[in-house]
């Protein structure tokens, strides 16, 4: 919880306009990658205020023809559910967290739909893949029942990287 709480405290510290400017270099390097230009089939997240920020990828995503899913969140269960949006303003409203999310849920776990690759937020990143989400395991779950092929790339800024990340059995690692 000490490398949650630190790291978090150091992102606190970027302005919301730095996290912009940072979060278009991490989207020009995600939109590089041969991975990303081949596949089609890509579940986002829509971020909170100090993680990496995505409706900009989203955008160029569905201007780009790809078929762009997003989470939302079932508290009850501590799940979350899949399903495709088409546009950024009409498709979402506030869910869980107070973050934007399907209007329309599907209720299909990732097992049920043919997704490509998987961008996820996280508050601590290691080199080798390792990552700690809030603590709440929402996408530990949701990773457990992803098919083995779905690429899983992980979005940070350069102070949320360490050294090593403390992994448990159930961790999945990212493959960038």
């Amino acid at each position: 919880d000490f490398l949650r709480k630190e790291t978090i405290g150091r992102c606190s510290l970027l302005s919301f306009e730095k996290i912009k400017e940072k979060s278009l270099k991490i989207q020009d390097k995600l939109f590089c990658l041969s991975e990303f230009d081949q596949k089609e089939n890509i579940l986002f997240y829509m971020a909170m205020d100090n993680e990496v920020q995505t409706e900009a990828m989203i955008n160029k995503a569905l201007g780009l023809g790809k078929k762009v899913f997003l989470p939302s969140v079932e508290r009850n269960l501590k799940k979350l559910y899949v399903s495709r949006i088409e546009n950024i303003t009409e498709d979402l409203i506030r869910g869980a967290f107070n973050i934007l999310e399907p209007k329309n849920v599907s209720g299909k776990d990732l097992a049920e739909v043919a997704i490509d690759i998987i961008v996820l937020p996280g508050v601590v990143f290691d080199e080798k893949g390792g990552r700690l989400g809030h603590g709440e395991g929402y996408y530990d779950k949701l990773l457990a029942s992803a098919n083995k092929e779905i690429l899983k790339i992980g979005l940070a800024f350069e102070n949320q990287v360490v050294k090593e990340v403390p992994q448990m059995a159930h961790d999945v690692c990212m493959d960038k």
